[in-house]
């Protein structure tokens, strides 16, 4: 059942069903079962699912009980990997309701867990994450750009072309906040074109399956 619920759930928020992942007799509804009867590492998955699922629908007071949650169970178990995840949720989190001192320091608690893990890519988000908690602040910028370019480094790295630009539009602003125009330029220049590239490859493997759909009908027509 606790893998039923779980996959069920994750597989609504994968499609951005959101209000159905917490409405329908998933996860909320059997909150009872799972603090009763769940192991402990299936409980900390059903935390981090309401977390995250609050999280995107901008309820951060409330996704942040759940990642709390999260954590209190990946401690006792000694879970890190389940302790990082937390650890960043609360650290987002805590950066959207402004209260940028908590949100650094489990940040920093995160980046020392996927580190041990050896999670590189992980490192890059929280690198990312402590980028945007820092731009958030007035006079913080050039910490935060020091983020951004080691989350750039790192996402160029594995070749994460989305995150790349991302970043580099992040770090175009924080430029353009110091007045350093030529950086943010490049910057935002470089972000561009990696965003644009995307989109020709998204547009390109769309007419791909379209031609493929259309071959298809026409051998079914030929054969029918």
């Amino acid at each position: 059942m606790p893998n039923y619920i779980l996959g069920f759930t994750a597989s609504l928020i994968n499609h951005q069903e959101f209000g159905h992942a917490l409405r329908s007799p998933i996860i909320q509804n059997n909150l009872d079962v799972i603090e009763s009867a769940w192991d402990k590492p299936e409980q900390g998955k059903a935390y981090c699912l309401i977390g995250y699922t609050f999280f995107e629908m901008h309820d951060y007071n409330k996704s942040i009980v759940y990642y709390e949650l999260q954590l209190s169970i990946a401690k006792e178990i000694k879970d890190l990997a389940l302790e990082s995840d937390a650890l960043h949720g609360l650290g987002d989190n805590h950066g959207r309701v402004g209260d940028y001192e908590k949100a650094l320091k489990y940040l920093d608690q995160e980046l020392v867990a996927v580190s041990k893990l050896g999670f590189i890519v992980e490192q890059g988000r929280t690198h990312s994450c402590m980028g945007d908690v820092l731009l958030a602040q007035d006079g913080r910028e050039k910490e935060a750009i020091e983020m951004f370019q080691k989350a750039s480094g790192i996402f160029e790295t594995y070749n994460d072309t989305g995150e790349v630009s991302r970043v580099l539009c992040k770090l175009g602003e924080a430029y353009t906040r110091i007045e350093a125009w030529d950086d943010a330029i490049t910057a935002l220049e470089k972000s561009i074109s990696i965003s644009a590239s995307i989109e020709f490859e998204v547009d390109r493997n769309e007419l791909q399956d379209l031609r493929r759909n259309d071959l298809q009908c026409h051998t079914y027509q030929v054969l029918g």
